[in-house]
């Protein structure tokens, strides 16, 4: 999103080469609006998108929607990022809110202030020059006070 798949792939394909141009100890956080496919952020299992709350599950893994990109997947399994990057942060995926990773790269998805009133706080250290993630919370917004919440369905 907002790229077609084919498109994006050839739009990564100038950043994997930036990426790759970069330091091994560059400590690249990665952040984009939709997150690598095959993730447990990017899987909805849950009858609805939009929320957090019980709903019963779409059915069998043959019924869930894979909402990643496949083009920001082979981007973050590249070796090249595999070795630069530590984190890649996303968000799209409203119910996938939370951590996943793939290979050495942790993946976040905050969730949703709208839908799933989520949102992430991540504790980085840097230690002998190397950038890690040290801990990953994912924090639900109390309710508005004298406001209407947000509608399960929409």
């Amino acid at each position: 999103y907002p790229y077609p798949e084919e498109e994006l792939h050839g739009r990564l394909g100038q950043l994997r080469s930036h990426i790759a141009g970069l330091p091994e100890d560059a400590g690249l956080c990665l952040v984009t609006h939709c997150g690598p496919s095959w993730t447990g952020t990017t899987q909805v299992t849950g009858a609805d998108p939009n929320s957090l709350f019980p709903s019963p599950c779409r059915g069998p893994p043959a019924d869930w929607v894979m909402s990643g990109s496949e083009a920001i997947a082979s981007l973050v399994s590249a070796g090249e990022t595999q070795a630069r990057a530590f984190l890649q942060l996303h968000g799209h995926t409203h119910q996938g809110c939370g951590l996943g990773r793939l290979g050495s790269v942790a993946v976040v998805n905050p969730g949703s202030l709208r839908y799933t009133r989520t949102y992430a706080v991540v504790t980085l250290s840097r230690a002998t020059g190397h950038w890690r993630l040290v801990r990953t919370d994912i924090r639900e917004l109390p309710p508005a006070e004298g406001r209407a919440e947000v509608s399960q369905s929409q």
